[in-house]
């Protein structure tokens, strides 16, 4: 194969590649590549190039449809979101460059978007600085939990902290009041409500540079119906950062991630309030990154997660085995799924490998590929 072709592919099928694999590697299988994917390639381009008259151009050059709703203010990873009632609420997260910390990329905006009439964001009161907080919303309220935040260690030094923050915003009074706080700080997690329970799993808690890394093998449990009696702790059968999470079906679920290894994560893992038990689900399709950094919701009672393989899936009837019932124009992680009316679903922000941080929100609609 000739070096310019090499080189097209390099620019164009980056994303499927790991980003340790080198030179002599990805010659090795750009020259098994027989005529007919070339070919295929060629088409694809063109197709690319006619649909380019009512689309735009990402910076990688693939195209996208024009999204009706307007982009976030810069482009963020590792925030919350939630949608209640009309509007889609968005908290924190990290700009910038990736893996530079400091209370500059790291954000305590708060601002929500009425998706009915969605001209512009709306700024409304900040909160602590933090990265991965987790939003949630019940009875009207929203609630923030955990997250990451920088802070300067006495030697000039940057130290990376684990929040124990558990936090409620009145929509009506536009303020946040404290909750009680986590029984320990929680970063990298995720967090779902069912019932009335908050459920806090996955992630670690890192205590700065001397303080060091703590991987969790429990859940928090709070009762928003019993504020009284506390957060609770259950044991939780994995360690595993940077999960996805929602609920159905009665149960929670637990998503990828990467795991203490530090290898990337196909495993689901399901807890059944009712008995107590834990339970293993179908791991998701292999992919790029498997399911580190992945997002999940819950639309119409069915779980979807959306993982950097720019795919939306479910899990199918039999329940062993996952469906693909959307697909994405923009690879992404760390980012957000939102139900939308009408069967729809908003992926919000994050990151690819290949663009950076991200700011646009993509329209997916659902259906059977």
């Amino acid at each position: 194969m000739s070096n310019n072709l090499g080189a097209v592919f390099r620019t164009h099928f980056a994303d499927n590649f790991p980003q340790s694999i080198d030179s002599n590697s990805l010659d090795g299988l750009l020259g098994s590549l027989t005529m007919k994917n070339v070919f295929s390639y060629a088409f694809s381009l063109t197709l690319v190039v006619l649909a380019g008259a009512n689309s735009s151009l990402n910076a990688s050059g693939v195209s996208v449809l024009p999204s009706r709703f307007p982009s976030l203010p810069e482009g963020v990873t590792s925030f919350g979101a939630e949608v209640m009632g009309d509007y889609l609420y968005v908290y924190g997260g990290h700009v910038g460059e990736a893996h530079a910390y400091s209370a500059e990329t790291t954000l305590g905006d708060f601002r929500r978007l009425n998706l009915k009439n969605a001209e512009d964001w709306e700024t409304l009161s900040p909160g602590s600085r933090s990265q991965g907080a987790r939003l949630l919303s019940y009875q009207g309220a929203i609630y923030r939990v955990g997250g990451l935040q920088p802070r300067k260690e006495s030697d000039g030094s940057v130290g990376l902290y684990s929040l124990r923050e558990f936090a409620r915003y009145d929509v009506a009074a536009g303020e946040w009041s404290s909750m009680p706080s986590m029984p320990d700080g929680r970063s990298s997690h995720e967090a779902t409500v069912l019932g009335s329970r908050v459920y806090v799993g996955g992630g670690w808690k890192m205590e700065g540079e001397a303080g060091g890394k703590f991987w969790y093998d429990k859940m928090f449990v709070f009762d928003l119906a019993r504020p009284d009696a506390g957060w609770k702790t259950v044991d939780q059968p994995f360690q595993r950062r940077a999960v996805s999470s929602d609920t159905a079906g009665g149960k929670v679920y637990f998503i990828g991630g990467m795991d203490t290894e530090n290898d990337t994560s196909r495993e689901v893992n399901i807890f059944d309030p009712d008995t107590g038990m834990w339970s293993e689900g179908p791991m998701i399709p292999s992919g790029p990154m498997q399911g580190f950094g992945s997002a999940a919701c819950a639309l119409d009672g069915k779980l979807l997660v959306s993982a950097y393989s720019a795919t939306v899936i479910t899990p199918n009837a039999a329940g062993d085995g996952w469906d693909t019932i959307g697909k994405l124009a923009q690879r992404r992680f760390f980012h957000r799924i939102v139900p939308l009316p009408h069967g729809e679903l908003l992926a919000i922000a994050g990151a690819s490998r290949r663009d950076g941080h991200l700011a646009d929100l993509e329209v997916i609609e659902l259906g059977t590929n």
